[in-house]
């Protein structure tokens, strides 16, 4: 495209929960990442459900969740490593994924969000509406929605 200038990629932010969505998103911020010679970091957002649930089971609960979505994510940086890629972090934080991820890409200076075009939890974005839906219309960076 002559004479239209392209933003330098330096950092790019794969949200992941799980589903085969996000990780054909990840997969493509591995490439795009690879191709721009960017960082690449992989983000896990645990639901804050406190408010469902008495506090102490969410104290039990939450920890849980925090231990296995962290051996997830884990398992999600030794894929992109088996990849070949070798600049990827992982962050795991607690709250609303949507806001989250949104919040995360702004304070880290991220320049490009992959997400995956549909993730877990169906009823709730028949009722909230999806999370690649409020990233695509709230982010401050460029956001890739993969199917």
């Amino acid at each position: 495209m002559e004479g239209i200038m392209m933003k330098a990629i330096k950092r790019i932010l794969a949200p992941v929960d799980g589903s085969t969505p996000a990780k054909a998103a990840l997969e493509a911020a591995v490439d795009l990442a690879e191709h721009h010679g960017a960082d690449l970091v992989i983000l896990n957002v645990i639901d804050d459900f406190g408010a469902y649930t008495d506090a102490s089971d969410y104290t039990k609960l939450s920890d849980i969740l925090y231990d296995k979505n962290r051996v997830k994510l884990e398992e999600d940086e030794a894929y992109v490593k088996s990849l070949g890629f070798d600049r990827a972090e992982i962050e795991l934080l607690r709250g609303e994924a949507k806001d989250e991820i949104v919040s995360y890409a702004e304070a880290h200076a991220i320049d490009l969000i992959v997400v995956g075009s549909t993730g877990k939890g169906s009823i709730r974005r028949a009722l909230l509406g999806s999370v690649s839906s409020y990233i695509v219309r709230h982010a401050h960076c460029d956001v890739l929605v993969v199917r």
